[in-house]
């Protein structure tokens, strides 16, 4: 069964810590997350008068957007109160929730994070590099800056000698970003439906049916032949598993 979770972001850590010049891409976080399983409940905290241009792509993403307004100091810390409050109340009243992101690099996130890996939580944190207090980052089980995300889909598929195959069709790219995902989580060579469940994960309308393929099987043979993956045979367990090429 997918591990199933929820994601709390504090919107006015993660935006102000960034250029003038950035935009802050909260699918990268989301699309991360959806490495590790079924996303439940994703909500982000701020004064949304302050936020306006990102309200679009937040609502695109299905983010539930919790107003904080700003009304002097004392509600500096209101968004991190709420935020505590409201991940401990699902912590109780949904006890099937496995894992706890939390987008934020501040401090005082900590004492939260410890209760949730009390009460048998996982917790993975997501942060920028140079502003991230390291008290957070040993906190948690797992911890992604976010900036090596930006980096990753900037720089990722480079042109590579003798490849100049590879296709450019979604279904393809979508594939190599499964592999991708697994090797992260440790599994280089993967089954077959491991790496459908994966690909679901990233994009739950993918139909190798759709794209006129009778089987998934005969989808990854496709894909062998433009170079994205390599099919291995593992003859002592007598199945085929598939083997990223990048």
């Amino acid at each position: 069964m997918d591990n199933r979770i929820a994601v709390y972001i504090d919107f006015d850590n993660m935006v102000l810590s960034l250029r003038e010049e950035e935009t802050f891409q909260v699918e990268l976080i989301l699309d991360r997350l959806k490495e590790k399983g079924k996303i439940l409940l994703k909500r982000a905290y701020a004064d949304w008068t302050r936020f306006q241009k990102y309200q679009r792509p937040l609502q695109e993403n299905g983010i539930e957007m919790i107003e904080m307004p700003t009304r002097g100091i004392q509600q500096k810390n209101a968004a991190d109160i709420k935020i505590v409050i409201d991940a401990l109340e699902t912590a109780f009243a949904r006890n099937y929730v496995d894992i706890f992101a939390i987008v934020s690099g501040d401090s005082d996130f900590t004492p939260l994070v410890s209760k949730l890996r009390e009460y048998n939580k996982t917790v993975i944190g997501f942060g920028h590099q140079k502003t991230t207090n390291r008290l957070l980052i040993d906190q948690c089980d797992e911890f992604i800056f976010y900036d090596a995300l930006v980096r990753a889909k900037s720089g990722r598929r480079p042109a590579q000698r003798g490849r100049e195959n590879i296709a450019p069709e979604p279904h393809f790219e979508l594939l190599r970003d499964a592999m991708a995902a697994l090797e992260r989580e440790g599994i280089a060579e993967p089954h077959f439906s491991h790496v459908k469940q994966f690909m679901l994960r990233k994009n739950p309308a993918f139909d190798e049916n759709g794209l006129g393929y009778k089987t998934f099987g005969k989808f990854l043979e496709a894909a062998q032949r433009k170079g994205v993956i390599k099919i291995v045979r593992d003859k002592k367990q007598n199945i085929s598993k598939v083997e990223s090429l990048d």
